[in-house]
């Protein structure tokens, strides 16, 4: 009875916890929509003065928009990684591997992440260059080489991304200006390994074991100065280990620290489709929408304006409603080929609006 009575204590127990964890989720994920919103009109309002829609800006004026940018922008990302860890804690982060070519991202994550080095005063040691062919000797003909092979990581492409940016963004905050980061990788059987070096401030061994932990910072001063939520490492771990890999540390207090990743490389099959998919990439142009009606459902009355403008300044026909209602009497009214639309407004929601939009315009080119 003793043994029975604990167990359905325990039973209760994991139960609340489970629902709590739940509830906490649910919690996250509102609260994030509800920052995003005031969010994307200031961004997208600061990309409209810096682009000169409303007119050309004096010197300090560009600057204070500059400044705005870079806070919204820190602030987005804060949101993004409190969204993304409890989308990935709830279930709802499933990772979509293909083949992604290593040298091009690298190269991508490293001009990226330039002008917040060069803004904090830390050195980006520059990516390895392949080596020249060899010279050929007198009356010898010197055999054409071939391409350069880039190894094919087989992984989630916006994991990748997130997970170097991460990496790259936390050993240039935590390097002092002075300071150098050095982006690598290496071929080790059937994964690769790309690693973060830094001339940082280091990391005790007390503190390495708790480094992965949620809400985990530096424990010295110049850690606890810098600003962050303390989910990054967590986040970045988690997410290499739902497609595969594993990630690892070592550093040493007042000269650095390494962060490196294993990654699983593609097999050759799905390396040559990469390959044929890069060669046959045509340079991409400014994207118009001469002509083209465009639908823009949303509560908020800011984010609705903004996108007016930029749709509105890349030659498209903006129609704006405040909500479900609104926007099924203009899809009644009018024809759209193209739709924005909100799915958390109140009342009924983008989901319902997309059902009714898509058996609305069957037949037609419209996408949302």
């Amino acid at each position: 009875e003793i043994v029975e009575s604990r167990t359905a204590d325990l039973a209760i127990q994991t139960a609340r916890a489970e629902e709590a964890s739940r509830a906490k989720s649910i919690f996250v994920a509102n609260m994030s929509h509800e920052l995003r919103t005031p969010l994307t009109a200031i961004v997208g309002y600061s990309s409209v003065l810096t682009d000169g829609l409303f007119g050309p800006l004096n010197g300090d004026q560009s600057e204070a928009l500059k400044a705005i940018t870079r806070s919204s922008e820190h602030l987005k990302d804060l949101i993004n990684e409190v969204l993304n860890l409890a989308k990935i804690e709830a279930g709802k982060e499933d990772p979509v591997p293909s083949a992604v070519e290593l040298n091009p991202l690298l190269q991508q994550i490293f001009k990226l992440m330039m002008q917040t080095a060069v803004g904090k005063g830390v050195k980006l040691v520059p990516l390895p260059k392949s080596e020249p062919p060899p010279a050929a000797a007198p009356g010898e003909e010197l055999a054409a080489p071939e391409a350069e092979k880039s190894p094919q990581l087989w992984i989630d492409s916006r994991h990748i991304r997130q997970i170097l940016i991460n990496l790259m963004s936390n050993a240039i905050k935590y390097t002092q200006p002075g300071g150098a980061v050095t982006l690598s990788s290496e071929v080790i059987g059937d994964k690769v390994k790309i690693s973060v070096e830094d001339t940082g401030v280091g990391i005790s061994m007390a503190h390495l074991e708790k480094l992965f932990n949620q809400y985990e910072r530096g424990d010295n001063t110049y850690s606890r100065e810098q600003v962050g939520t303390g989910l990054g490492l967590s986040l970045t771990k988690k997410l290499i280990e739902m497609n595969g890999g594993k990630m690892g540390v070592t550093s040493e207090v007042g000269k650095g620290s390494t962060f490196w990743i294993l990654v699983p490389l593609a097999s050759a099959e799905y390396s040559a489709q990469a390959i044929a998919a890069t060669t046959d990439e045509s340079p991409e142009e400014m994207p118009r929408l001469d002509g083209l009606n465009v639908l823009v459902v949303d509560d908020n009355q800011m984010t609705c304006e903004m996108l007016k403008m930029i749709i509105d300044s890349v030659g498209g026909n903006t129609f704006v409603a405040g909500s479900v209602a609104e926007a099924k009497q203009l899809i009644a009214e009018e024809h759209f080929d193209t739709a924005l639309i909100d799915l958390a407004m109140p009342g009924e929601n983008g989901l319902r609006l997309i059902d009714f939009f898509r058996n609305s315009c069957v037949g037609s080119q419209s996408e949302i």
